[in-house]
């Protein structure tokens, strides 16, 4: 139902003329044509585009989401992973003014992976971690909270706080807790996470 529903938004959008809901379904289109087509190309300019109309229409209320569609899923095919971060943060503060707090609490998630991701000094990653798993526990959005208590297990982790770097259960979480959970859900991320352990600690 929902690509059917994307589909039309895009075209209408194409014959009528652009509207603020039109910018995230760029962002989504984007995404889509990665997943399914692998064109980069074409989906880095859905960004950009996505990215110029927020300014020119000043859509606030459709900054937050459009900015964590295209920080997570379009923008490091092209760009260094440090491009993402600015981004990312301040879609936590045009999330919070709007009032999307799904969104807001994504974008500290990502927010704080992406500093890992990027290479920054692992002090200064956890701080920032502890920093907004608690804005996302303060703010009752679960989904977020577990990916967020991931990432922020796997750095305590690689700073030496677990006897067991390989398994994730510590402060931040219990991995049988978590897998569960992300097993019923149908998330890839905790594999993901384990194999990034593997490399890193090779």
């Amino acid at each position: 139902l929902a690509l059917p529903i994307l589909y039309t938004m895009v075209e209408l959008s194409r014959q009528y003329g652009t509207s603020p809901p039109s910018i995230y379904a760029y962002a989504v289109y984007g995404i889509i044509r990665i997943w399914l087509e692998s064109d980069v190309d074409f989906a880095y300019q859905l960004g950009q585009l996505a990215w110029l109309l927020l300014e020119r229409l000043d859509a606030k209320e459709f900054r937050s989401k459009s900015a964590v569609a295209i920080s997570t899923n379009i923008t490091h095919w092209k760009k260094h992973t440090k491009e993402t971060i600015e981004p990312l943060f301040q879609a936590i503060q045009s999330g919070l003014e709007v009032g999307d707090l799904e969104f807001a609490c994504h974008a500290a998630n990502f927010y704080c992976s992406h500093l890992f991701f990027n290479g920054d000094c692992l002090e200064y990653v956890q701080e920032k971690q502890k920093q907004y798993v608690n804005f996302i526990k303060k703010n009752k959005q679960n989904h977020q909270l577990f990916l967020a208590k991931i990432c922020s297990q796997l750095v305590a982790n690689l700073m030496g706080e677990s006897e067991k770097v390989f398994i994730l259960t510590g402060d931040f979480m219990n991995e049988a807790e978590v897998l569960l959970y992300l097993q019923k859900s149908n998330n890839l991320i905790f594999r993901n996470i384990k194999i990034s352990i593997i490399e890193l600690t090779r």
